[in-house]
């Protein structure tokens, strides 16, 4: 069984605010867990239409 990744709440919330999803962010901060695992992110992600695919695309990487 593969274990999820965990990071830190301000890991997501500086990711999001370096990727221009500010209002995303601020809402990070009040609703995410510390730590919150990879799976909880995506899901959390997808319901304000940003994927792993758009935060690499926002940050100048290719998918």
């Amino acid at each position: 069984m593969r274990r999820a990744m965990q990071y830190s709440r301000q890991h997501v919330v500086e990711t999001l605010r370096r990727s221009g999803f500010r209002q995303a962010a601020d809402e990070a901060t009040v609703e995410l867990p510390d730590p919150v695992d990879e799976e909880f992110v995506e899901e959390w992600g997808m319901k304000r239409g940003i994927t792993r695919d758009v935060l690499m695309s926002a940050m100048g990487g290719s998918p």
